[in-house]
């Protein structure tokens, strides 16, 4: 969330007919803060998905909206069976929730936004599209909800990674924690939680958080290698698995998507969090100048 404080510290080829095209349901009407790609190595089976919004991809409604969107409009295009996400910005995939979307905000104009973000977690979690992260950056707190609902992680070497909202005073979403359970297992996410702690991209890996680790540069190359050996299973057996595992996460998650939201509205309203908020926004502005 206000992890961009803390992020911002750590802180062509020639077209031809595959590469010059975006999706064709995206055409008509261009995001801002996504574009796609059907990589020509494969024929147009593959997406490219990259996260533009600067300076670090905080996600605002529109940035939520655009990425449900490209995912929605991805399943319906007869020719794409898998999606690799990544980041425009080398150094940063994500930095979270943007402030600007919580603070001074009424308790329902939160409560919408919040409905924004399990919009975009849920469809990134029941496409039945093959979903590869490819982690060129920085990844923390709600800028973790992509890599963590894809079928596998590749991430840049001496980066980091993980949920630190309590380090703000802010509460860590149940559908992140979730997520996060399911790779590190219960107690681990319970103590890096509680610590706001995030691990380097090594010690990520060691512990299941993200399945590679390579230079910054073999990001994109080592993701389409490994899109490739996915592409290999037939996307009929391969999706029912896939569906079947994640079944019992996305009933709990649509079922108490109003509870959700309104805890996270009541609690980011709060004068206690908005004066948070308000700190790390001066904070930020001081780092500016």
């Amino acid at each position: 969330m206000s992890v961009i404080l803390r992020t911002v510290k750590l802180l062509q080829t020639p077209a031809n007919t595959w590469a010059a095209q975006t999706c064709r349901c995206l055409a008509a009407e261009r995001p801002k803060y996504v574009s796609v790609t059907l990589d020509p190595d494969f024929e147009g089976s593959v997406a490219v998905v990259k996260l533009q919004k600067k300076p670090v991809n905080t996600f605002c409604s529109n940035h939520l909206r655009e990425v449900t969107k490209t995912i929605t409009d991805l399943e319906k295009d007869e020719r794409v069976r898998a999606m690799i996400f990544t980041s425009a910005f080398p150094g940063v995939f994500s930095a979270g929730l943007d402030i600007m979307s919580m603070y001074q905000k009424t308790y329902d104009e939160i409560y919408e936004f919040w409905y924004d973000i399990q919009d975009m977690i849920i469809s990134n979690l029941s496409t039945n599209l093959i979903s590869i992260s490819a982690i060129n950056g920085h990844c923390v707190a709600s800028g973790c909800t992509i890599p963590f609902g894809s079928d596998y992680r590749i991430m840049a070497e001496n980066k980091r990674i993980g949920l630190n909202e309590a380090n703000l005073g802010m509460p860590i979403p149940f559908y992140l924690q979730t997520m996060m359970e399911n790779l590190i297992g219960v107690r681990r996410t319970e103590e890096l939680c509680q610590r706001g702690q995030l691990l380097e991209s090594d010690q990520a890996l060691k512990e299941g958080l993200v399945d590679e680790v390579v230079p910054l540069d073999q990001v994109m190359t080592v993701a389409k290698k490994e899109v490739a050996k996915w592409l290999e299973v037939p996307d009929i057996g391969r999706a029912r698995v896939k569906a079947g595992i994640r079944e019992n996460d996305l009933e709990v998650f649509r079922k108490d998507r109003d509870k959700d939201a309104t805890l996270f509205a009541r609690l980011n309203s709060s004068p206690e969090v908005q004066a948070i908020l308000e700190t790390t926004l001066k904070n930020l502005k001081k780092q500016k100048k």
